[in-house]
């Protein structure tokens, strides 16, 4: 509820956004995880740890295809991610 009333006070806390998707993560509210973390991903464009984590959710769902786009846009963040780009090459 507290993540929820700060994104709710300031919509463009990525942090928050971040957090929340995690915690429904956590809480097994995938749905909401994902909108949650969809929106984290367009307020903090340059967290490989938020889109490695976001990926890494898809791939336990078996959404293969949008796990490997958002583990790529990591890479071109960062390219040097040797777990990221085995991720990656076992998607393929």
């Amino acid at each position: 509820d507290l993540l929820q009333q700060a994104l709710a006070a300031d919509p463009n806390c990525g942090r928050a956004a971040f957090m929340l998707g995690r915690s429904y993560r956590m809480n097994k509210k995938f749905p909401e995880a994902v909108k949650a973390y969809r929106v984290a991903a367009g307020l903090l464009p340059e967290s490989t740890e938020l889109l490695n984590e976001f990926a890494q959710m898809l791939e336990a769902q078996g959404k293969r295809i949008q796990a490997s786009a958002v583990y790529r846009q990591s890479l071109r963040i960062n390219w040097n991610q040797p777990p990221i780009m085995e991720a990656v090459n076992r998607l393929k």
